[in-house]
């Protein structure tokens, strides 16, 4: 599937006799990934989700995987330390990534399930501070949800930012479809809306135009182009474009940058921050 998804992508697919109709475009074309730099912190040592600031201060936000405490790091684009945020009243049982919905909440995600035993899982919602520099705490509203069929393992949360709406992606073995699920924040429900198969999903993000969605496995990742006047998750109806990947010992945290290039760092301390440029 993944080799007929390279192929598929390489032209304009959709056709319509409206001249102005949405067509599917051409995969995105990147420069040669460099490294910017490394992180600076040691304290984060399980990068496991980042996003560029929705306000675009030029300041990007990280989560740690499980074990660590509730909060944020703030870094910028070389994986400079900006500072740490506690999140007030909230617990980290397993936060797997961050999201971002303009013009300025965080989303981070504690829906790490390695053994599908968790009875629920939970987004926070967080207003980002102005200036990330220096840290401090945060408050987060919680949002508590159940899947509608059992419990699952989940790395990768989505948000649109043309429509608020927020995804979760499930992550399963290399031989079975991922599932996503749309959540609604004001009902607290999960509803199904689409599978893809691209391997094992670690983490995600929306480009700040609404336009490409980017999924990442441990050794790849995969973009989707998106029709703005269709809800978010029908791109998963389309095959995916290969997008670009440095090789990363545990790579799982991957966010587009606001120049619409893309940005991933691997799990471990001081770890190479890599940017793959938009052409």
């Amino acid at each position: 599937m993944i080799l007929l998804a390279v192929f598929a992508c390489t032209g304009t697919v959709e056709t319509d006799t409206d001249p102005d109709a949405w067509q599917l475009p051409e995969c995105l074309g990147f420069g040669p990934t460099t490294v910017t730099g490394q992180l600076a912190n040691p304290s984060i040592d399980e990068a496991s989700g980042i996003v560029a600031s929705p306000r675009g201060t030029g300041a990007y936000w990280i989560n740690n995987d499980s074990g660590d405490s509730a909060r944020l790091f703030a870094i910028d684009q070389t994986g400079a330390d900006l500072g740490v945020w506690n999140i007030n009243s909230a617990s980290a049982y397993d936060w797997e990534d961050i999201a971002a919905l303009p013009p300025s909440t965080l989303i981070a995600a504690d829906i790490g399930d390695n053994d599908s035993i968790r009875n629920d899982v939970t987004l926070y919602l967080i207003d980002e501070p102005e200036n990330a520099s220096g840290g401090g705490s945060l408050d987060a509203t919680a949002h508590v949800l159940v899947y509608p069929d059992g419990a699952h393992n989940a790395e990768t949360l989505i948000a649109d930012p043309l429509t608020g709406a927020v995804y979760i992606v499930t992550k399963h073995s290399s031989n079975e479809e991922s599932i996503v699920f749309l959540a609604d924040l004001e009902a607290d429900t999960l509803t199904e809306v689409a599978r893809i198969d691209v391997g094992v999903t670690t983490g995600g993000d929306v480009r700040a135009d609404g336009q490409w969605i980017a999924i990442s496995t441990y050794i790849d990742a995969w973009g989707w182009a998106r029709n703005p006047d269709e809800p978010l998750h029908t791109a998963f109806e389309r095959w995916p474009c290969e997008l670009p990947r440095a090789g990363e010992a545990q790579g799982e945290a991957i966010a587009w940058t606001p120049e619409d290039g893309l940005l991933t760092v691997s799990e471990g301390a001081g770890e190479d921050m890599h940017l793959s440029p938009a052409n």
